[in-house]
């Protein structure tokens, strides 16, 4: 997997400058321009997956730090939360029905991105259908661990100009530490470049490419 030089130094200041309340969020890539300030200038956002697990029901929660790591929570141990300077956190929490006065359990909570080696990628990749107008944007945010493994996000902006804003990431899988998410958005659509603007510089390869997910049988 590849990533333009150019498009990782934009996207390095997009994200690591956020925390300085610095948001250079237009970069380009592949002769097209990008602004992702809308996204990454925002507050913290969540979403969760509900799974029944009987007896029990189980909830993955994602919490994201837009433009800054996610705010330390001094009242609770911090054993029960990611550490401090994580961007995106998974907490796993089990749930019994019908007895609300036993508290949530924490299973697991997981550093997916911090700020420690965010290192973003970014690529354009291929497009879904042959007739799509844009091909999606992909930006992966690294420097997370669990278990002795690493953990990454890799978002797939998607182009949509019909959507009201502000939208949400879906989750669309996880395996061997990369957690993928879809996220469709008027915000991912870029603008071409005019004639004569200056080009990507060659790509380099990402030393730590996004896994895939195992081809179903």
């Amino acid at each position: 997997m590849r990533a333009s030089f150019r498009a990782l130094l934009a996207a390095q200041l997009l994200l690591v400058a956020a925390a300085a309340n610095d948001y250079p969020c237009n970069f380009t890539l592949d002769s097209l321009e990008f602004n992702l300030c809308p996204l990454f200038s925002g507050k913290p956002i969540s979403i969760s997956l509900d799974e029944e697990t009987p007896p029990t029901r189980t909830v993955h929660r994602y919490a994201f730090g837009l433009g800054a790591p996610l705010k330390f929570d001094t009242t609770l141990p911090k054993e029960l939360q990611c550490p401090e300077g994580t961007w995106i956190c998974l907490s796993i929490v089990n749930i019994r029905p019908g007895h609300d006065s036993e508290p949530p359990r924490i299973l697991q909570v997981i550093p997916v991105a911090g700020n420690q080696g965010l290192n973003p990628m970014a690529k354009m990749l291929a497009k879904v259908k042959a007739d799509d107008v844009h091909e999606p944007l992909q930006v992966t945010l690294h420097g997370g661990h669990y278990k002795h493994r690493s953990q990454k996000a890799s978002f797939e902006f998607h182009c949509d100009h019909s959507l009201d804003e502000p939208t949400l990431p879906k989750f669309t899988w996880q395996f061997n530490g990369t957690h993928n998410f879809l996220w469709r958005t008027k915000h991912a659509c870029p603008r071409a470049l005019p004639p004569g603007a200056p080009g990507p510089r060659p790509e380099e390869p990402d030393a730590d490419p996004p896994a895939t997910p195992p081809a179903r049988s």
